[in-house]
């Protein structure tokens, strides 16, 4: 008989606040997707479940508010706030459970896009309504696809650059080599600089 391992109580936790931002992201019609450690696991069919050290989403800017009141709903401090993004936490059971905020904007051209301070993040997509639900822990969940996740990882190693690299990133760049091309190629990140002369 095989020896399935239980949940941690961390990652139990994680999982709880996860489905309830997506719940409630749903009943108040906003877009919210996970990507970061969940998102790899969704997109791995959870072949690769370990302990994450978060919870990573990413939402529209112009709904920066509503995600305030959610997160208070949900009973979540805010640890760190800057034009990119916000950072949650609140103790559950003993258990610390952090969440961090990415921002979406739109373009004048009706593109994609997040702000860094030296570079944008052109998202490879027009509609992220259009990306995939996938499972996590038995409920479908708005995830980034391989190419957003990419980007994501991009967008996150800026927010949390103490951080040590992800547990994911060798995952992450078996699965993305065909996504990595098309994102190179698409100039997913276009770094700021002079103008040519």
């Amino acid at each position: 008989m095989e020896n399935v391992c239980e949940p941690s109580f961390l990652r139990k936790k994680q999982i709880e606040c996860l489905h309830s931002f997506v719940d409630a992201a749903e009943r108040a019609n906003l877009g919210l997707w996970v990507c970061g450690g969940w998102g790899v696991e969704a997109l791995a069919m959870e072949q690769y479940p370990r302990e994450h050290y978060d919870l990573d989403f990413l939402v529209f800017r112009l709904y920066s508010s509503a995600f305030h009141r959610m997160a208070r709903r949900l009973h979540f401090s805010f640890a760190g706030e800057s034009y990119y993004g916000f950072n949650l936490r609140k103790y559950s059971g003993g258990a610390l459970i952090r969440v961090q905020i990415g921002f979406f904007d739109w373009e004048e051209d009706g593109s994609l896009v997040t702000y860094l301070p030296e570079h944008t993040v052109n998202w490879p997509c027009a509609d992220p309504a259009d990306l995939p639900r996938l499972p996590v822990s038995g409920k479908d969940v708005p995830c980034c696809d391989w190419e957003m996740m990419f980007a994501a990882n991009q967008v996150y190693s800026f927010l949390n650059p103490e951080e040590e690299e992800s547990p994911d990133a060798e995952l992450i760049s078996k699965q993305v080599s065909a996504a990595r091309r098309k994102a190179i190629a698409r100039q997913l990140i276009v770094p700021y600089g002079p103008e040519p002369v």
